[in-house]
């Protein structure tokens, strides 16, 4: 079976994609909540504090692919979350590489 990890699970297209890639595959997802988020036995959490635990995390798992889709959201920018989304968007999705 596909092995896949998914970033960004809990938002829209995320949520979406999930519901989907888990029927016929194996996804893990990153999150940084205690909360499960699915009963699904497809489905395992990978739970991190910060990119370092992530890292260590997921060089223990093997995937096929990766599908990205975690970002840093709030409704209005500034100048300030210029570097929560670099980390989110660039700095996350290095993670495993």
């Amino acid at each position: 079976m596909l092995k896949l990890l998914l970033t960004g699970s809990t938002g829209f297209i995320g949520s979406n994609i999930l519901s989907e890639i888990s029927k016929d595959c194996i996804v893990f997802i990153t999150s940084r909540s205690k909360k499960k988020i699915s009963e699904n036995k497809n489905i395992t959490e990978i739970n991190f504090k910060n990119y370092d635990e992530l890292n260590l995390k997921l060089k223990k798992i093997r995937v096929d692919a990766i599908i990205h889709c975690a970002t840093h959201y709030v409704k209005n920018h500034t100048y300030a979350d210029i570097k929560k989304l670099a980390e989110s968007n660039i700095l996350f999705g290095r993670a495993y590489l």
